[in-house]
């Protein structure tokens, strides 16, 4: 089935249509989607999913996202493969439509594609695409064997769609560590998660390593990432 035919269309393009998305980014002006997948929750209660880290990409609506088993050939920035025996070589693709409208399909995977605990299709067939929100958790698989080894597995991510600044750095009064306030000239360092700190609050954190963790949120970021990955 081809994706021209799973993508929902436009069904509003008149004037009127517009005018109800004054405070919105329109479809026009926004060429790409940024998806960030992070690890989700414990599949049960007694064994962890997959660790697959922070992974970021750009939805556009030339190419879909393809969510499989990790195979050599499929080594480009349009597959997410996954070292799990329990996870199907073309398990679900993740695309965006003209109206900036995520969506996910399993792709007839043996073990299922669940969106927040709901599974998608019956095992071997082809689903309906289901729209993704931000936060929505996805499921590739169940653990098999109990998820004793890391190949038996489920991968499990958070998904998270066009993340705004939690806050306005020039309307902030004071560093989330020291407490005290902020004033102009002042080094600052502004994580990804959007909290703002005095430079010489974090500075031996920053020196120490690669990988930035938020004191409040405990959200991770590379501090060498490039800023065309979001």
């Amino acid at each position: 089935m081809s994706l021209s035919k799973l993508t929902p269309c436009k069904t509003d393009t008149s004037e009127s249509g517009k005018s109800d998305k004054t405070q919105q980014t329109s479809p026009e002006q926004l060429q790409f989607i940024s998806i960030q997948i992070e690890r989700g929750a414990q599949a049960d209660q007694t064994t962890s999913p997959i660790n697959i880290g922070t992974i970021k990409r750009r939805l556009t609506q030339d190419e879909p996202l393809l969510l499989g088993r990790h195979l050599e050939r499929h080594l480009d920035n349009y597959h997410i493969n996954f070292k799990s025996k329990v996870v199907s070589r073309q398990h679900a693709r993740v695309w965006t439509n003209s109206d900036m409208q995520v969506f996910i399909q399993d792709c007839g995977s043996s073990t299922g594609t669940f969106v927040n605990g709901v599974r998608l299709s019956e095992s071997g067939k082809e689903s309906n695409p289901f729209q993704l929100h931000d936060n929505d958790m996805v499921r590739l698989g169940s653990n098999y064997r109990g998820g004793l080894q890391d190949l038996f597995r489920c991968v499990t991510m958070q998904i998270c769609l066009n993340r705004r600044p939690k806050y306005d750095i020039h309307n902030m009064q004071e560093c989330c560590i020291c407490l005290n306030p902020i004033a102009p000239n002042q080094a600052l360092f502004v994580s990804a998660c959007r909290h703002v700190f005095h430079y010489k609050c974090v500075r031996r954190m920053l020196i120490q390593s690669d990988r930035f963790k938020c004191p409040l949120c405990r959200a991770k970021s590379d501090l060498n990432g490039s800023d065309d990955d979001f």
